[in-house]
């Protein structure tokens, strides 16, 4: 069953750390996506809004594992039916300043 609800994984070995956003989205709007990991810790925004937090000690970026976006690795059953406007991956955190900015100059993109 589709549920719509957005969720951020980190997978590592076979592990893998959520965050669960528990927001549904299927309302035919645009939604800004965002997952940052400063350290052992990621947050997840939605619409800047933070949906919450998961340890990550341990998780370290495994060249083995494909990067997915919009799909649950190896789980097609996951994959998302939303159009992605575009992704942006940096090699460091951004600060709430660099966020907000990058949403307010790509948001009138999807109005």
């Amino acid at each position: 069953a589709t549920t719509n609800l957005v969720q951020f994984a980190l997978n590592s070995s076979g592990s893998e750390a959520n965050v669960d956003s528990n927001t549904t989205i299927n309302d035919g709007s645009y939604h800004f996506l965002c997952l940052i990991r400063t350290g052992n810790q990621s947050e997840a925004f939605i619409d800047l809004v933070s949906k919450g937090t998961a340890d990550c000690t341990g998780y370290n970026t495994d060249k083995a594992i494909p990067l997915e976006i919009g799909n649950k690795a190896g789980q097609a059953s996951r994959a998302s039916s939303g159009t992605f406007g575009e992704a942006l991956i940096y090699n460091r955190a951004l600060t709430a300043a660099e966020i907000l900015h990058i949403y307010l100059a790509t948001k009138w993109r999807y109005q």
